[in-house]
């Protein structure tokens, strides 16, 4: 531990997102949610199932639902949340961005309607989305919409499609831009220590590609998320490759209380371990933004998908600024922790603030994205009911 911590790809991330303007957003149309644990699919299933059946209570559809008996924990519609906003700041305090997310739910045809409300920057105004899911419940499609005054950009995403295997675990995915270009990332998964590998590659150029590995455990939490990268001259011949593998440490409520990241770089000798976030303390109510991700996302959520991922911004809850930013309320809100600051090579302390309504259901949490150093960000969740 004598010599500094050292991230190379925070700093390739950081060099993307540094000054960042709105226009990243146009170019990759939504930040927003993710959700559900493969591991737990007989769990979630019945979560989707469930608040599917719930959503009929508030549905827009004119054909009669499915009657199925609830489990007793459902007793209304007080589960369905209809609208999340996330604000961002920045150093100074000030709003650097914002977003109302707005959902809908068509119980029937198994599908999540979302749209967007931009009344920041405009960018993402009046873009909407409609969430498809299988007869498993997995998420199968997104099918992105944009209003006619909308910027024509052939980059922004029009479709993607996710398929899985037996198990309800990522096969492919494939995206759909507008221009009609299509791009598959395809997933192997392979048996590892008494749970499962996939891996799976961020692009298709040799110099731009970070090779992707997760180990998850047999329940189907991830245990280990590491990124390689080979690195070449400037004559295009490689002379290095930079991995980073962060291993991740639960509570016993499965909350993630610990991740370390451990760095090297074949070329200058770079070998070293550091912790990168704690979160020492948590509250014991308020799992409605994870419970959200998990229904959105559902067959993906237990994935670390990261900013290198770009097709992944679905979602105001898929932000990925800062790679593990939804474990600061999964699955509750944490009130106190530690994150690595990359600017001074420390750890800075940080808090999470949350507020309930008269349900104890979450109305706000305020927490913080990674942007060389810690900075505020804020959610704001209102409900049918």
């Amino acid at each position: 531990m004598a010599d500094q911590p050292y991230n190379k790809r925070a700093f390739f991330l950081y060099s993307r997102i540094a000054g960042r303007d709105h226009s990243c957003l146009a170019i990759h149309p939504i930040p927003v949610i993710t959700a559900c644990m493969n591991n737990a699919l007989s769990h979630f299933k019945k979560l989707v199932l469930f608040v599917f059946v719930a959503a009929a209570l508030v549905s827009c559809q004119k054909e009669p639902a499915v009657v199925i008996d609830l489990p007793s924990v459902v007793t209304d519609s007080t589960l369905l949340v209809k609208q999340i906003l996330y604000v961002e700041y920045d150093g100074a305090g000030e709003v650097f961005d914002s977003l109302y997310e707005d959902y809908s739910y068509d119980t029937v045809a198994r599908k999540i309607m979302v749209k967007w409300t931009d009344t920041f920057s405009g960018y993402m105004h009046g873009v909407s989305a409609v969430f498809s899911y299988d007869s498993r419940y997995l998420l199968s499609q997104v099918a992105f919409s944009y209003p006619a005054a909308y910027p024509y950009l052939p980059e922004n995403e029009q479709d993607v499609s996710i398929s899985y295997d037996d198990a309800g675990i990522i096969k492919s995915l494939t995206v759909t831009t507008r221009d009609a270009q299509t791009n598959t990332r395809n997933f192997t998964k392979k048996a590892a220590g008494g749970g499962y590998e996939l891996t799976w590659a961020t692009s298709t150029d040799p110099q731009e590609v970070f090779n992707r590995s997760v180990i998850f455990d047999a329940s189907g939490k991830f245990l280990k998320n590491t990124f390689s990268q080979p690195l070449f001259d400037i004559n295009g011949d490689r002379y290095s490759t930079y991995v980073q593998t962060d291993s991740v440490i639960y509570d016993g409520s499965d909350n993630i209380q610990k991740i370390y990241s451990h760095n090297t770089d074949t070329a200058v000798g770079i070998d070293n371990t550091y912790l990168a976030y704690e979160f020492n303390s948590r509250g014991t109510k308020g799992n409605q933004l994870y419970l959200q991700r998990s229904l959105l996302l559902n067959g993906l959520s237990n994935i670390p998908f990261t900013d290198l991922d770009d097709w992944f911004e679905l979602s105001v809850l898929t932000m990925t600024v800062d790679d593990y930013q939804d474990k600061q309320y999964s699955k509750y809100p944490f009130t106190s922790g530690k994150v690595y600051n990359q600017g001074t090579n420390s750890l800075d302390a940080t808090t999470g603030q949350a507020t309930f309504d008269s349900k104890d259901r979450l109305t706000g949490f305020k927490g913080y994205f990674q942007n060389n150093s810690p900075q505020p960000l804020e959610y704001h969740v209102s409900y049918y009911k």
